[in-house]
């Protein structure tokens, strides 16, 4: 007679040998970019943060000034006009304490007294590591992405690098990418990696909480109608300017993970005639000549056209000294877009990241292939209206740069469904 204990083995074989990484429901065709659709589904939990036009709305031509008021001025924008969303999101994790009461500073500069190394603190831009930030590429390998675009001088590294077959991580400005939208579409096209540097690239700390969800909200918003409804993992502070309050909001709010970097070319320093470019060609190259543990992460900008021919110039010695180049994203293994599943391109958009409903409450629970912002972005959306989180989000794991280390609560669905009652009539058969 057939033992309740093997026929549990094989029940539970067949139940974690179902498909896990895919979703029904995708919620975008494709491609994406310019001409792509312009909403997520309305249960998606991202069209929370990030309202999108019914699908029967026809959206104003990007670069038109109906498409140009969408969105915030050529300057910083200004926090009380931001969807309300966004700011009872903040209320919401300020009253659950995830925010620390930090002082801001003067551009970066913090009143006497105040410790920027100090773990309270954490200031990225005096090199001080945090948890869950990315400093270096794994060993080996370089990660290649550049900052401050999208720029005039942006298609001349956006050819390159696609007749490279190269991809590459730009972490955009939001003005720029609202000044140059078209030049934003090429490196979209292309496939390469899309993160967020700010909307107006200030000094973080200086700022408010609200000015700092205002800086970042838009800058994701952009990107999102630009790319299909995609949001970005990844941002990098301007000036390395982020503390623990800002590493906070970014996370906790948005579902962000910073980026920094381990080797600096001050590239950037080429505008204001500090540098040359054989300087930064000759700063390149010491980092090449480096062991190659840890691996290269290498600040540079697609700021001027030196900066860019800097780049292309090196890049034939990056690979003949052996360094394997890849974006951020294919560093790690992981998705660039926070509601893409399984594809490194981020070419497929899925709707199950966290479904809540307007009384916010949780259906359509994720698999396990499903990378969610985080779980403390869900309790926030949740609590919206009445001041406190609610533990709905304890569904889904605080996502990891290994892209590793979610629970399959799908799974767990399933088995409990399925598999549980089917131990029950092995328990009859075993026991009759």
């Amino acid at each position: 007679m057939l033992s309740l204990f093997t026929f549990t083995l094989g029940l539970l074989a067949i139940a974690n040998a179902r498909p896990t990484g895919t979703s029904a429901h995708q919620d975008h065709v494709e491609r994406g970019g310019l001409l792509g659709r312009w909403y997520h589904e309305p249960d998606h939990h991202s069209a929370r943060l990030f309202r999108r036009a019914a699908n029967t709305t026809t959206p104003p031509a990007v670069g038109s000034t109906a498409w140009d008021n969408l969105y915030p001025g050529y300057s910083t924008p200004d926090p009380t006009t931001m969807p309300a969303l966004w700011m009872q999101a903040l209320q919401t994790v300020e009253a659950q304490g995830l925010i620390p009461n930090i002082t801001q500073t003067n551009a970066g500069v913090y009143p006497a007294g105040v410790d920027p190394t100090s773990q309270e603190i954490c200031n990225a831009a005096v090199q001080c590591v945090a948890p869950g930030d990315i400093w270096n590429a794994p060993d080996g390998m370089l990660g290649v992405s550049f900052d401050d675009g999208p720029t005039q001088y942006s298609p001349v590294l956006y050819d390159f690098l696609k007749s490279q077959n190269q991809t590459a991580t730009h972490f955009f400005i939001g003005i720029n990418i609202k000044t140059n939208p078209t030049v934003f579409a090429q490196a979209f096209d292309n496939g390469d990696e899309i993160a967020c540097h700010t909307w107006s690239h200030p000094w973080m700390t200086s700022l408010t909480n609200a000015q700092i969800v205002a800086e970042l909200g838009w800058t994701m918003q952009l990107i999102s109608d630009l790319t299909g409804g995609r949001l970005p993992r990844y941002w990098r502070p301007p000036m390395g300017d982020s503390d623990n309050r800002v590493r906070a909001i970014a996370q906790h709010i948005f579902g962000l993970q910073q980026v920094d970097w381990n080797q600096d070319t001050a590239d950037w320093t080429l505008g204001e005639n500090k540098i040359t470019v054989p300087q930064i060609e000759a700063e390149i190259a010491k980092f090449l000549d480096l062991p190659k543990s840890p691996g290269l992460i290498i600040l540079e900008h697609e700021l001027y056209a030196g900066t860019v021919q800097a780049f292309i110039d090196s890049y034939p010695l990056m690979k003949s000294k052996g360094w394997d180049t890849r974006s951020i994203g294919n560093l790690f293994g992981a998705t660039p877009y926070q509601n893409s599943a399984n594809d490194a391109n981020g070419t497929t958009v899925y709707s199950q990241n966290l479904i809540l409903n307007a009384t916010g409450t949780i259906s359509g629970l994720p698999t396990s292939g499903v990378t969610s912002a985080s779980s403390t972005v869900a309790a926030a959306v949740t609590g919206v209206g009445s001041g406190t989180g609610t533990a709905a989000a304890a569904a889904t794991s605080t996502t990891k740069s290994s892209g590793q280390g979610r629970y399959d609560v799908g799974g767990l669905v399933y088995k409990c469904l399925f598999v549980i009652p089917l131990i029950g009539l092995a328990h009859l058969i075993t026991f009759a």
